[in-house]
Parts: C-alpha cells; structure tokens; sequence
C-alpha cells in the first residue's frame, strides 16, 4: 500500500501543474488520485491502529502468561519449602538421637583401651575403627549426603569397621 501510495504522490505531483493551468482531465485525473490518496492513508492508519492494538494485546497475553508463570513457580516453592522443613523436623529427630550415641560411642572407645592398657594388651593402633568411630559414621553421613558414597575407598557400613577392628576380643561372632 505504501508503494502504492509513493506512486500516487508522484503522478499527482506530475498532475498539478497542468490541472492549475486549467487542464480539465488533469484537474479530474488529480482529484480521483487525491481520493485514493485519503483512502490509502485512511486504510493505513487503521491498519497502524490495528497493529498497535494486536502488539499491545500481545504483550498483555505475555504479561499475563509471565504472571501465571510467576504464580505456579512461587507455588511450587512454597511446597517444596513445606517439604524441606519436613525433612529439616526428620534430620533433628535422627540428629537429637544419633548424638547421644555417638558420644556413647567414642566414651566406649575410650573404656576398652583403658582396658586394654591396664591389661598390658594396648590396641596396635593402625586398625581401622579402633580410633574414632563415631568420626568415622559422621564422615560417612557427610559423604551420604553430598551423594558421593561412590568415593569411599572402604564400602563396609560401621558395623562392620567396629566387628572387623575388635574382632580379636569377641569371645564368639555370635555376641553379635
């Protein structure tokens, strides 16, 4: 339409002159060109008005569609947030019952070599588990946790490390 419009103005520009001077098929030849003119730039700005009331209905579609968005993401934070203090309330319970454990644990470590000093029998000390045990679970709670069990060059649980380390003074596996 445009282009349409750009030859329109140059043949009216061409008409104008002869259509002053008194030519009476330029002067009706310029005013049919004159009325598509107004016609084109009235069909061209409705055609603008159009195309700005599609862009902005677009855009409120996108806004509209961005806010929904918005909406279903922070919901779905929200249950998840739900859910972790759920775990966080689990972790404390475990956490409120392992800790007492624990340091029964490395207090009974300490008793059995003390045993085993005043016996003259002192552990070797190099003996995996015979130090620290309750180190030793925290470590591998931690590597658990991080999702890097994969990385432990020892795959028994502490059970076992503690079996395997005191096995020398069980009187029988069936203690167990």
């Amino acid at each position: 339409m445009r282009e349409r419009l750009s030859i329109l103005d140059k043949e009216a520009q061409d008409l104008a002159m002869p259509a002053v001077s008194g030519d009476q098929d330029a002067a009706a030849l310029l005013a049919r060109i004159n009325a598509q003119v107004q016609q084109i730039t009235a069909d061209l700005a409705v055609l603008e008005r159009a195309r700005l009331t599609a862009a902005q209905q677009q855009r409120e579609a996108s806004e509209a569609k961005a806010a929904a968005d918005r909406a279903f993401r922070m919901a779905e934070a929200r249950a998840s947030v739900a859910r972790l203090i759920e775990i966080a309330r689990q972790i404390d319970q475990a956490q409120a019952a392992m800790l007492p454990a624990l340091s029964e644990l490395a207090s009974i470590e300490r008793a059995i070599c003390a045993s085993l000093r005043l016996a003259g029998a002192s552990p070797a000390g190099g003996i995996v588990g015979q130090r620290d045990l309750a180190g030793l679970a925290m470590d591998r709670l931690t590597l658990a946790a991080q999702g890097r069990t994969m990385f432990l060059s020892d795959q028994r649980c502490v059970e076992e490390v503690a079996i395997d380390a005191w096995r020398d003074l069980l009187a029988n596996e069936d203690e167990l």
